[in-house]
Order: C-alpha cells, then structure tokens, then sequence
C-alpha cells in the first residue's frame, strides 16, 4: 500500500513525460529514417532547403537528445525518486510548467535549425533563445525532485540515487558552460564542444 501511495504521488508528471518521451521517439525515428535514406541516396527529397541532410541530421539529433532520452530519463527518475525516498512526489504541478517548457523548447529549436536561427554547432545548434528555454525548464523539473530528496529520513543511499541527483547538478554545468560561445573561440572552441557532447551523452542522456 505504502508503494503504491508513492507511485500514485508522481502518476500524473510520470505519464507526461514518458508520453512526450514516446512522441519525440516517433519523430526522432522519422528524422533518422530520413536521414539515413538521404545519406546513401542525395537526391531523395530533393535539394529544397529545408529537406537538406545536413538540416535533418541536426533535427534528428536534438529530437533523441532533448526529446526521447531527456523525457524518458526524466519520466524514469520522477518513478525512482519517491520509491528510493520513501516519500511522496513534492510540488509536482511544477513538473507540468517544466514538461511543456521543455516540449515548447525542443520544437522551437528544431524550427530554428529549419530556418536558419542556429548556433551552428554540432549538439549545440539550438540557438541562444531556446537554450535559456530548456535551462529554466530544466531547473523546474530539479526543484520537485530535490525538495523529495532532502525530506528524506532515508540513512542509506541507493547508488541509482546518487546518479541522479548528480544528473541534475551536473547537467545545468554542462548546458551553460557548453552553450557559453562567446568564451571560447578556435581550439578552445572545438575542445569545449566535444567536451559537451561526450558528457552530455555520458553523464545525461
């Protein structure tokens, strides 16, 4: 009984995100799918701006990046957090704000790289606007999550627990040192990218 009053406190942001997560993996999958055609055969889709592989790639990238894994890893931790706390899912309303912030950004963005409105680097294209989008989105959905945590009467630990309390320090470092252009430039530039794309696959997604 005491399990399921847990996984009743977070049934509604669970079934959000895990929704949103199935959603983007659909359209990622399109996007990949084309991707892939068009890699092997350029002159599919035509040569319209828009249907252009190095268009679709970036789209299909961010899509499984921010949309499919970021929703599901959220969705998944929303489920473990109470169960390894022992207590109820706090201020969960705000994972709703967060959940379509982080929606909104994700489709925002990909429009961007559609039209032009890009950073222009490789896992950081989103341009600036969005960004600071899925910053503020993702700083909502670790407020719920933190505030279960710390009313924990927990002693021990789970190590599933530190990772995902570390997830959510770690990643918000990655996004803005990442996303922080204007401090790096030639080789710092390239270094800081790959650093962020390494780490944003390691340590998030």
């Amino acid at each position: 009984e005491k399990w399921r009053m847990l996984d009743q406190s977070a049934r509604g942001p669970i079934i959000f995100f895990l929704v949103s997560s199935v959603v983007w993996l659909v359209l990622g999958s399109i996007f990949g799918l084309l991707v892939s055609i068009k890699f092997n055969d350029p002159s599919f889709l035509g040569f319209q701006d828009l249907l252009t592989f190095g268009k679709l790639r970036p789209v299909h990238l961010n899509i499984v990046a921010y949309g499919w894994l970021s929703f599901a890893g959220i969705g998944l931790s929303l489920w473990l957090v109470p169960r390894l706390t022992k207590v109820p899912l706090q201020s969960k309303n705000i994972l709703y704000t967060a959940g379509t912030l982080w929606n909104i950004g994700v489709v925002l963005g990909c429009l961007g790289i559609f039209f032009g409105y890009t950073d222009g680097i490789e896992w950081l294209e989103f341009w600036w606007p969005v960004d600071i989008l899925l910053a503020l989105a993702g700083g909502l959905v670790a407020v719920p999550l933190f505030r279960t945590i710390i009313l924990s009467r927990e002693k021990h630990l789970y190590v599933t627990m530190w990772y995902t309390i570390c997830a959510f320090i770690w990643f918000p470092v990655l996004f803005i040192i990442g996303n922080s252009h204007f401090l790096h430039s030639g080789v710092e530039e390239a270094i800081s990218n790959w650093w962020f794309a390494h780490n944003v696959l390691g340590l998030w997604v």
